[in-house]
């Protein structure tokens, strides 16, 4: 497991909420929260560009999905999530992070499949790129 932890409530004290619903990260501007099914989970239910690349974190495998397909060339760089924003609120509240196998391989896999999708869509890689010649 990544060791680092986001301070959570740098991201929270900067957000902006507009009043439509929309919160907007204060520390990376990504819009983070997204429709969900579950109110109970609202609590820690986001997912932010900063989140995943500092503590490699996701609220959902959507909100991964969400990011990989909006975001230009994020899916080229990002880190594959090892544990979801409730277990990492958990984490730091205890200071370990602690997550079944199961489910770090559930998160895992979803991620792995979602990152070979959004690449596979990625229109730079679909192109041929010229033979370069070097002339003296």
């Amino acid at each position: 497991m990544n060791s680092s932890a986001v301070d959570l409530s740098i991201n929270y004290s900067n957000d902006i909420y507009h009043p439509c619903g929309t919160v907007i990260c204060g520390a990376c501007g990504y819009v983070k929260n997204h429709y969900i099914l579950n109110d109970e989970s609202l609590k820690h239910h986001f997912t932010c560009i900063c989140l995943l690349f500092e503590s490699a974190v996701i609220c959902c495998v959507g909100g991964y999905r969400n990011l990989l397909a909006y975001v230009p060339s994020v899916a080229l760089y990002t880190p594959l999530p090892q544990c979801l924003t409730e277990d990492h609120v958990e984490g730091v509240e205890s200071g370990l992070i602690k997550i079944s196998k199961e489910k770090f391989n559930l998160i895992s896999q979803a991620a792995i499949e979602s990152k070979i999708a959004a690449l596979a869509n990625y229109p730079y890689l679909k192109s041929r790129f010229l033979p370069v010649q070097i002339v003296d």
